[in-house]
């Protein structure tokens, strides 16, 4: 499992979105050979997000495997992609999206590590 990107996620507060909202970024790329069958990826971060923002990923499956779509993450590990069977599949895209609660507090600068790992299969 390889990961490779670093994305920046910059909300700018208007009169017009009143605050809140959301911002989405393309993350790179991210590859996947495995042996295995019914393998999942599940990603989590170093540290909760501030209250009223909310980070999501979402990456994109290889054939046979199912993506989960946009998922909020947290210190807690979620799946991203399950069903991994037997494939080696390079250049699949990561999304991001930072989601943004009126009631967040500016935020001038701020990162957080994700980690993702691969589980489970025979």
């Amino acid at each position: 499992l390889a990961v490779v990107g670093a994305p920046s996620l910059v909300f700018v507060r208007t009169a017009a979105n009143s605050g809140a909202g959301s911002v989405t970024a393309d993350g790179g790329t991210w590859a996947v050979t495995t042996n295995a069958t019914g393998a999942s990826v599940t990603a989590s971060l170093s540290t909760p997000m501030p209250p009223g923002l909310s980070l999501a990923v979402s990456f994109a499956p290889p054939p046979g495997a199912t993506g989960a779509g946009f998922v909020a993450l947290s210190a807690t590990p979620v799946t991203v992609v399950s069903d991994l069977t037997r494939l080696a599949a390079p250049g699949l895209a990561v999304t991001f999206k930072l989601a943004v609660a009126s009631t967040a507090d500016p935020v001038l600068h701020d990162s957080r590590v994700i980690t993702y790992t691969i589980v489970g299969g025979r």
